[in-house]
């Protein structure tokens, strides 16, 4: 396995939220298992009566701890359960750029608080792992469509589920033919970026290799199984045993350190510096009147421009002293609605996420 040079980690650990967005059947929830090396989602039993009804999309947090090698990462999935599995799927795109569009409107609310909140929680996503189904062809129109819409407001990394269930010639075959669909359709992703001139001759190396295992392909399992005299996570098929951490067929243990070790803060910076500040950006150009904030008891306030006092000192020179000095308040000023709506949400998981708005920690 290829080893990538550490990060620079703090002795408190590190904070990092991903998005796992993909179909049934993609095998998207026995990697986060494996990812997390527990069980975070159990197996789904569906009540036949109810089969035929439509199920609405759910973005439900999850919050664990892992601790490898003294590196302490709180890490915190959000499923979007039930995407992709109905007939009209275009509401479960405006779902999820709601979702992370309002945890940027959060970061901009608090950012323009006179008293900032030290306590204050920052829950933009800084990742989001797209499920594609291996078909052994090419992507389908709502792939395309979905990760060109959430590329625009975080970085999208392709996944393809159950890559064991093609050979490496089939595996090799599809993972080109996708790329050749995204770049030709103009879709972005996660292209882990870098730059010759400033970057160490090791950091571009490694970029480089990255660049060229996408999408990465990924097998999950939760059977953990000893294997040569060491422990090892396999997965069982019908022709054989797959070892995730040595099968050709797996890019899981690369993914995993470039998650959990390698580029968490660069997936952090990235969020910081480009997409939430693109948004930033956008936000207040397309703003018609000055942004209002909530006062400290969470009302919003139209902004006065003008008063009605009437001036009674004797000494103002009567040819002004009727005049109204100013207009009325303009009582139709009203704050942006996704300003409005972006008032600090109550579904935080735990308090051990709590961390200043600066720290990218």
């Amino acid at each position: 396995m290829r080893r990538f040079q550490a990060s620079v980690f703090s002795k408190k650990g590190f904070k990092l939220r991903i998005m796992a967005v993909g179909a049934s059947g993609t095998g998207y929830r026995t990697f986060l298992n494996a990812l997390c090396r527990k069980t975070i989602f159990e197996p789904e039993i569906d009540d036949p009566a109810k089969a035929h009804l439509p199920k609405p999309l759910e973005i439900k947090p999850y919050e664990t701890e892992i601790v490898e090698n003294g590196i302490h990462v709180v890490l915190t999935i959000l499923d979007a359960c039930n995407f992709g599995n109905g007939i009209d799927n275009s509401h479960c795109f405006d779902e999820i750029l709601n979702y992370i569009e309002k945890q940027f409107d959060n970061v901009l609310v608090e950012e323009s608080r006179i008293k900032r909140n030290a306590r204050f929680i920052d829950t933009r996503v800084h990742a989001l792992l797209y499920f594609i189904y291996p078909n052994g062809h090419t992507l389908s129109e709502l792939d395309l469509v979905a990760m060109k819409r959430f590329s625009k407001r975080v970085n999208v990394i392709p996944v393809i589920g159950k890559a064991d269930s093609m050979n490496e010639t089939e595996l090799a075959s599809f993972k080109q033919a996708v790329m050749t669909c995204l770049n030709e359709n103009e879709v972005e992703y996660y292209n882990f970026p870098y730059d010759v001139e400033e970057d160490d001759d090791s950091v571009v190396e490694e970029n480089k290799y990255l660049q060229s295992l996408l999408p990465f392909a990924v097998a999950g399992s939760t059977e953990q199984r000893e294997v040569n005299g060491k422990m090892e996570w396999v997965r069982d098929n019908s022709w054989g045993t797959v070892i995730l951490g040595q099968s050709t067929l797996s890019d899981f243990t690369t993914l995993r350190t470039v998650l959990l070790h390698s580029h968490l803060h660069a997936l952090k910076l990235y969020t910081q510096d480009v997409l939430y500040e693109t948004y930033r950006t956008e936000r207040f150009s397309e703003a018609p009147v000055p942004v209002v904030l909530p006062d400290e008891q969470g009302f919003i306030q139209p902004p006065i421009l003008h008063s009605t006092v009437e001036h009674k000192d004797e000494n103002i020179n009567p040819k002004t002293k009727n005049l109204e000095v100013n207009a009325k308040p303009d009582s139709d000023v009203k704050a942006p609605s996704s300003i409005v709506e972006a008032l600090p949400e109550t579904n935080v998981l735990t308090d051990s996420a709590k961390a200043p708005l600066t720290s990218l920690n």
